[in-house]
């Protein structure tokens, strides 16, 4: 499945309250696919929590920036 795909697969779990998993290679490649499908959805993003392994990030927790505290 190519990203567009995953994307719109994404995004129309989004619309109906699915959830969908997508996995990255990278962590800039899930960085980019969120910033860009918040772009188009209309809101921003902010990273909540980060898994580190010694000094390698192993996970980001990418939520809507106006998630509640």
């Amino acid at each position: 499945m190519n990203r567009m795909q995953e994307f719109l697969n994404f995004h129309n779990a989004h619309v109906f309250g699915s959830l969908v998993e997508i996995t990255f290679k990278t962590l800039e490649e899930a960085r980019k696919f969120y910033k860009d499908y918040s772009k188009l959805a209309s809101f921003s993003t902010k990273i909540k929590n980060t898994t580190r392994k010694g000094d390698e990030i192993k996970n980001h927790l990418i939520t809507c920036s106006r998630e509640r505290k």
